[in-house]
């Protein structure tokens, strides 16, 4: 025995009033590591127990020995490249903002969609080990979800999330991350679908009388006025155009 005492990964960092565990595996960046929380999974704050810290290290260093060597021996054996959800949805965006055929705020929205997949699958999680039945487990996670407006996520909502997964797969084969045909979200065989809903517009009478009353309109307040209020409601109509609100990601952790 050499006596020498073996260098602890944990160390520790002060936050929220407490010290709290961080891991440094730096020395396994090739396959994603590098100074990273020690956090319980389902809390969202570092450990600060040593017990738990050391138990939490040990589990993450045993992941990356396991991910090297799933790498290592699909170089021998000359199988696609491995790369982890989150590194491949970081270069997925990044190339559909440089393929300029979608706009801003559908990457953005895309971008959304992916992180909360992150988020349920793991930033860890190699790409090549999704299955159909986690796609499933998450659908229905999604399902559980709220949409922002007092109720849960709608069919067509979590459609719009399994969509651009299956799209990220898509460009996965294109680029040999994964085998070809590999698809976990096209390979669902019941997907969400929005619920059919009555269209609703107007009859061209209901039409008439909106116009009519937009270029009559005599507002008592000029400050709070709409000018074009006739100009656009014309057009809106004539080409049956609608409106649009941005959907950027405020308040999100991004993956670009």
């Amino acid at each position: 025995m050499s006596g020498k005492r073996k260098r602890s990964r944990v160390f520790w960092r002060e936050q929220g009033g407490a010290q709290r565990a961080y891991a440094d595996f730096r020395d396994y960046a090739d396959v994603g590591g590098r100074r990273e929380a020690l956090i319980v999974p389902g809390e969202t704050l570092a450990t600060t127990d040593l017990g738990i810290a050391e138990v939490l290290a040990a589990k993450r260093l045993a992941d990356l020995n396991q991910l090297r060597a799933r790498r290592q021996g699909r170089a021998v054996h000359d199988l696609p490249r491995e790369t982890t959800l989150a590194e491949f949805a970081r270069e997925h965006l990044i190339a559909k903002a440089k393929a300029g055929t979608t706009t801003h705020g559908w990457v953005a929205e895309s971008e959304h969609y992916l992180q909360r997949a992150l988020g349920f699958f793991g930033e860890h999680r190699p790409l090549d080990t999704l299955t159909v039945a986690d796609v499933r487990k998450w659908s229905e996670h999604l399902h559980t979800q709220s949409n922002g407006r007092g109720g849960t996520m709608s069919g067509g909502t979590v459609r719009h999330h399994l969509n651009c997964l299956s799209n990220l797969f898509r460009r996965a084969q294109a680029e040999e991350f994964v085998p070809p045909g590999y698809n976990p979200v096209a390979a669902l065989m019941e997907k969400p679908r929005a619920k059919p809903q009555e269209a609703r517009w107007l009859e061209v009478h209901e039409a008439a009388l909106l116009l009519e009353a937009a270029r009559t309109y005599r507002p008592a307040r000029g400050d709070l006025a709409m000018p074009f209020a006739y100009p656009l409601l014309a057009t809106f109509l004539l080409t049956g155009g609608r409106s649009a609100r941005s959907a950027g990601p405020r308040g999100r952790r991004r993956i670009l």
